[in-house]
């Protein structure tokens, strides 16, 4: 994920060249921002998983930013806060998540843990000054696919820990995310890694896409994708968008001309974020 303080620092320079659009005001400086490191959201056996919590300094809740990471399910990290500067610009505070990966246990477990990921920020997001009314959940590659399905497979027993009930979402960003599990054939091999001895199980592969799951009543979804994606083809998020529009959720794909699997350059990165900022707020949820 590429959110450098460059990006925030070049929404003027996308505004000028669409007249009409809107961002955030000013970056806001990352040395103000507070870190709280490896908060722990839940213990899976003797494994804790951990999520860091930026905060912003504000005199009124924030709203959250929640971030799954991508990786194909199978490696990644929580980013640091240098990769938040464009939320941060927004006015939302950020949580990223740290979730299992496919060598420590395979699907549905890191589902389950985003869903208990946001299940924690629900029971103890007030606590530290945020707003659990507002929350946007963004992932990029094999996170933007979490981030679908945590949300799409609310109420499928195969996918719930047993944390609690979710915040209330205002919108998916979905990074390039994979949409079809089933007809998704990387040579990484990193379906099957995920699945482990369920690999090639047809039945559960639906299960596991987002395309399949969407259901009237989602949260709205802001889609990035590059027409030139080498790993996951345009077309998974061709098929989310026109699924969503056909159900009645608001959607919009933003299409990166020649963009590859992220990397994207700082200014395209920069109009993506005026594009977020517009649908946000045309959804109601709050953006500076």
């Amino acid at each position: 994920m590429r959110r450098l303080a460059i990006v925030a620092a070049l929404c003027a320079c996308a505004i000028a060249a669409s007249p009409g659009a809107a961002c955030a005001r000013e970056p806001v400086a990352l040395d103000s921002v507070q870190t709280l490191a490896d908060l722990d959201y839940q213990v899976v056996g003797e494994r804790s998983l951990h999520v860091d919590l930026h905060r912003l300094q504000a005199t009124t809740p924030t709203p959250m930013w929640v971030y799954v990471h991508g990786g194909g399910w199978s490696r990644g990290a929580r980013p640091t806060k240098q990769a938040f500067a464009a939320a941060f610009a927004m006015g939302y505070s950020v949580v990223a998540i740290e979730y299992r990966l496919a060598a420590e246990a395979p699907a549905p477990a890191a589902v389950q843990d985003v869903r208990c990921a946001l299940a924690w920020v629900a029971r103890h997001g007030a606590a530290h000054g945020l707003d659990t009314s507002h929350v946007v959940v963004e992932g990029g590659s094999a996170g933007g696919h979490l981030a679908l399905l945590a949300i799409a497979a609310a109420d499928d027993p195969a996918f719930d820990a047993g944390c609690g009930p979710l915040p209330r979402i205002t919108a998916i960003v979905d990074r390039f995310g994979i949409t079809d599990v089933a007809n998704w054939h990387p040579p990484s091999g990193a379906v099957e890694r995920w699945l482990g001895a369920r690999a090639g199980d047809a039945a559960w592969m639906r299960q596991l896409s987002p395309l399949a799951r969407l259901h009237a009543g989602m949260p709205p979804i802001f889609i990035v994708h590059g027409d030139a994606d080498p790993v996951v083809p345009i077309e998974q998020s061709r098929q989310l968008l026109a699924a969503a529009q056909a159900l009645g959720i608001p959607a919009q794909l933003h299409v990166v001309p020649g963009g590859k699997h992220g990397g994207f350059d700082p200014r395209e990165e920069a109009r993506i974020m005026v594009a977020l900022r517009a649908f946000l707020l045309a959804q109601g949820a709050p953006a500076r």
